[in-house]
């Protein structure tokens, strides 16, 4: 018999899923070409608008017009689509120490580079947090203060894109090696939490979201835990 020969490579495949409307994401593999029409090809049908924090790309008759050209792993990207789809990116794994991440002070999009989840705490440890720092994802969020990360967003996915928050300039890297278990973010809890006054908002149908921190007074006292 003739013997078959068995090339082993350092490819990964991505598994996208996108759905109608705006979505957060980014990239953990390379692919070989970077290019928003490359990586997008497959359900270039169904998407509408790739964007980063300075540049976008919009989708019209099979074309990609605008001034996104280039698509970074570094980079967080907002993701318009018209209909839902699984897009599947064949790419080099990454190596997170080799990827560094540059914040400049006020609000960065932030790609995740680790194939594995994290919490805040871990992720950005190198990031050397300080106080007033957030981290946002598009459904949760957590703050630092005092070496913590408060919030409701307790863990960093992979595929999943994200605004960073710096009260100063600096360059971190992710780390290269999974957590032996995921530490959660504290979070505040409410009696409440689950309630929607005003219905519950679709995420996906606003590129956008607002992050709020407040306090509760009642009769001039602040009010904590179980008695929100």
């Amino acid at each position: 018999t003739s013997p078959i020969e068995l090339n082993a490579t350092d490819l990964l495949e991505q598994q996208m899923k996108l759905v109608k409307g705006w979505q957060w994401k980014s990239l953990f593999v390379k692919p070989e070409k970077m290019t928003v029409e490359s990586v997008f090809k497959p359900v270039l049908a169904k998407t509408s608008t790739v964007k980063n924090q300075n540049r976008y790309a919009v989708m019209q008759n099979g074309k990609v017009l605008g001034s996104l050209k280039d698509m970074s792993v570094t980079t967080m990207y907002r993701v318009n689509m018209t209909d839902s789809a699984t897009l599947h990116i064949t790419g080099n794994k990454l190596n997170p120490q080799d990827e560094p991440i540059t914040l400049d002070k006020g609000w960065n999009w932030l790609g995740y580079t680790p194939g594995f989840s994290a919490s805040p705490a871990y992720a950005l440890a190198s990031a050397s947090p300080q106080n007033g720092d957030i981290i946002k994802s598009q459904r949760g969020f957590a703050y630092y203060q005092d070496y913590d990360w408060i919030g409701t967003l307790t863990a960093m996915e992979p595929g999943e894109g994200y605004m960073y928050k710096a009260a100063a300039n600096r360059t971190f890297y992710y780390p290269s090696v999974a957590p032996q278990h995921l530490d959660k973010a504290p979070r505040f809890i409410s009696t409440v939490d689950s309630v929607w006054h005003f219905g519950q908002p679709d995420y996906h149908a606003y590129p956008n979201t607002m992050t709020v921190t407040s306090k509760i007074i009642k009769d001039g006292q602040e009010v904590h835990g179980a008695d929100v």
